[in-house]
């Protein structure tokens, strides 16, 4: 990566520092037990939003088990 692609993305991280935190904060507390598929729902659904924030297309693909 270039250096001032680097500097971009610290620039970012750190405009938006409270921001992250406070999003993976929230992320672990919803609840999703990895051996009970549908518990996973929230977490994605809520994933999902934060990447349709940033204007990308979500494209949900079920897995075999989940």
């Amino acid at each position: 990566m270039k250096s001032a692609h680097i500097r971009l993305v610290q620039d970012y991280l750190r405009s938006n520092r409270a921001r992250i935190i406070a999003f993976l904060a929230e992320l672990t507390e919803i609840e999703s037990p990895s051996t009970v598929p549908e518990s996973q729902i929230e977490i994605r659904s809520r994933i999902a939003q934060e990447f349709q924030n940033f204007g990308m297309k979500i494209i949900r693909v079920p897995g075999r088990t989940s």
